[in-house]
């Protein structure tokens, strides 16, 4: 993963950053208008775009790296929960971000309050993507990504943040940031378990290498 990993982030680095730069420069020009669930809606497209974490197995690298090292099946998957998660805490940093600078000079609570709980949702949608992702062709599937967005979003983010925003500290006598941490464990736990059943389930990786399709062969990568 060592050398998969710095291969991955930069094919996702660069429009990551384009888009989160975008959004700064709109959260600060804005102002007091501008809406940080727009970036948060953003943010969830660019974590169920498909093929980012996938690129660095196109990479001319990657088949050398494939041909004169053993590769493991385990290696790859993990490469790709990773990033996915370093992608996840970068886009949430952001969100953090814009949300704090609105909050402290426009006296709005309420986007700290909603960026934290919606993104530990995301954090669920985006182990529950990957997971049906590496067991299919690995290409885009909105339809499919839209119902892991609506049945997460119903059965977790809904209940999560009724726990969170909903219930009052008289109700249940944890503050609003304990609740938080509370819920984003049990997310990190979620994003875990969708690794480690991965991990568990899938033996073999079919990769396309040039030389090989011309021949109609492929490439197994076993553990």
């Amino acid at each position: 993963m060592r050398i998969l990993l710095p291969m991955q982030l930069k094919y996702m680095a660069f429009p990551i950053l384009f888009v989160s730069l975008i959004f700064l420069v709109y959260g600060f020009y804005k102002g007091a208008d501008a809406d940080p669930f727009m970036f948060s809606m953003v943010t969830i497209v660019i974590l169920v775009s498909s093929s980012n974490y996938f690129l660095f197995l196109k990479d001319e690298k990657f088949h050398r790296i494939l041909f004169s090292m053993p590769i493991s099946t385990k290696d790859i998957i993990k490469t790709v929960y990773v990033s996915g998660f370093i992608t996840f805490l970068y886009l949430y940093l952001v969100a953090m971000l814009l949300s704090y600078y609105l909050t402290v000079n426009f006296g709005d609570n309420e986007h700290l309050a909603w960026t934290m709980t919606i993104f530990n949702t995301f954090l669920v949608i985006l182990g529950l993507h990957l997971r049906y992702q590496l067991t299919s062709d690995m290409e885009s599937n909105w339809g499919l990504d839209f119902l892991i967005i609506l049945g997460a979003t119903f059965l977790y983010g809904i209940p999560s943040m009724l726990f969170v925003i909903g219930l009052s500290e008289e109700t249940l006598p944890l503050n609003f940031f304990m609740k938080c941490l509370i819920v984003f464990a049990i997310s990190m736990f979620i994003y875990w378990r969708m690794y480690r059943t991965s991990v568990s389930t899938i033996t073999a990786f079919y990769v396309e290498v040039e030389e090989k399709l011309k021949n109609g062969e492929h490439r197994s990568i076993h553990r």
